[in-house]
């Protein structure tokens, strides 16, 4: 459900603080199911890669960004970008060569294997409501339609699983990461999850949690916990990707302050 349409608060949100930001639309579930999302997103990224300097974007400084079942595409495109692997979609981007200044998967469903493990737990299956249950359910289904008994065949719809693995030969360095989860979200162990295996790759996760909010929390701006994770969001990429005047692409546009807009 929802598009780059209902999310362009988050993309306004980033190009505020004077990021290039290219929100993208990928087809949905479970009319379209895996691996079409995965290809729609990995698409739009070789998109960045031959297109983003006419836009001003500096195509050797990218960073990837998803929420929900978005975090699930941003970390198996990150996976794909760092990691050889068979399918011909995936090894087209490895082939790339691109280079990701950083990764920041939200609150994400990255494990789509055995998802009643989210309430398997007595305590939590008395408090997790059916409604909530149906959504996760529906959620790894609408990607994986009925092969989603068959999850552990398809690795790329779980990246979580392929961090949690020793990198393969050949895969190059993983950027540094950014996550961030409510104590209140269902999915609260597969965020934990990946920063604990980021971290057993030694590989840089800067994680935020978030004591009582419910998932998608950072979208409702007017709440104190939400400004806090863009700010810590802001501070992760200031440290990733800042560049100068400097760095820019030749090919960067133009732009005004409104002054100028007016006074012409």
């Amino acid at each position: 459900m929802m598009s780059k349409d209902t999310h362009r608060i988050m993309a306004y949100v980033l190009a505020a603080q004077g990021y290039q930001v290219f929100n993208i639309n990928y087809r949905l579930g479970p009319v379209h199911s895996y691996p079409r999302p995965l290809k729609d997103a990995m698409a739009a990224f070789e998109w960045v890669l031959d297109n983003g300097t006419k836009y001003g974007a500096d195509t050797k400084r990218l960073a990837v960004i998803g929420e929900s079942a978005g975090a699930n595409l941003t970390a198996a495109l990150a996976y794909c970008v760092t990691h050889p692997r068979p399918e011909p979609f995936a090894r087209r981007v490895f082939e790339r060569n691109a280079n990701l200044a950083c990764v920041a998967p939200l609150y994400g469903l990255l494990d789509l294997h055995d998802v009643e493990r989210f309430w398997r737990d007595p305590k939590k299956n008395r408090r997790m409501p059916g409604w909530i249950k149906g959504e996760i359910r529906g959620t790894a289904y609408s990607y994986l339609g009925r092969r989603v008994k068959r999850a552990l065949q398809f690795p790329l719809a779980s990246p979580l699983r392929l961090f949690e693995r020793p990198a393969v030969e050949g895969s190059r360095p993983l950027p540094p990461f950014f996550t961030t989860v409510g104590t209140a979200d269902p999915l609260l162990s597969d965020t934990i999850r990946l920063s604990d295996a980021l971290h057993r790759r030694s590989t840089p996760c800067d994680l935020h949690v978030f004591r009582g909010e419910i998932h998608a929390f950072n979208v409702m701006l007017w709440r104190a916990a939400a400004r806090e994770q863009w700010g810590a969001l802001f501070d992760f990429l200031e440290t990733h990707m800042h560049g100068t005047s400097l760095d820019a692409p030749a090919a960067a546009p133009h732009y005004v302050s409104l002054a100028e807009a007016f006074a012409e």
